[in-house]
């Protein structure tokens, strides 16, 4: 692969964790600015550090890892300061927040994998409500049916997804 399309992957691969990376460091520093300003710091870490990331390996648990260390280096630099979670309560929680990472991670790829079972009109729709955000209101007078009838069959089809994901995830069913 090219270094632009490397380069590009990369980039995308940073927006789309940026809720997660604040997330998890907010688990492990008490001050939503503090997390702010870590968040910052990692991504610019991992800007510096993108040439040891190793192409098809797991990006989250790679950027978790930078992003926890540089929790450490602003706890370091913060020792003064009452207000601070102790070393092993920060391990305790960092290591939590690894695990429920593997897990979403799991839960996403048998979600992704039960979509593309669904009908292309129910995949439409549920791309439509969820992805899009549309009211269903507006869907329903757009499709020339009511709302009350759209949001029973996007019901079903919500019930339908969330029994295909429980199903691949407690028969250990790899997506």
């Amino acid at each position: 692969m090219d270094s632009t399309r490397r380069s590009e992957q990369f980039t995308e691969s940073v927006i789309a964790n940026q809720r997660r990376l604040y997330a998890y460091i907010l688990t492990l520093l008490p001050d939503p600015n503090d997390a702010s300003d870590v968040l910052q710091q990692t991504n610019m870490a991992l800007w510096r550090e993108s040439g040891s990331f190793e192409e098809g390996t797991d990006f989250v648990a790679w950027s978790l890892r930078v992003a926890y260390y540089r929790v450490l280096e602003h706890r370091t630099k913060q020792k003064r300061q009452r207000k601070r979670f102790s070393t092993v309560l920060v391990e305790t929680l960092a290591d939590e927040m690894q695990s429920e990472s593997s897990d979403e991670n799991h839960r996403l790829e048998a979600m992704l994998k039960c979509l593309e079972h669904l009908r292309p009109r129910d995949r439409e729709l549920v791309y439509r409500r969820y992805s899009k955000g549309e009211m269903v209101s507006a869907m329903a007078a757009s499709m020339g049916q009511s709302a009350n009838a759209l949001a029973n069959q996007l019901y079903r089809i919500r019930r339908s997804l969330w029994k295909c994901i429980q199903s691949r995830l407690s028969s250990g069913n790899e997506p």
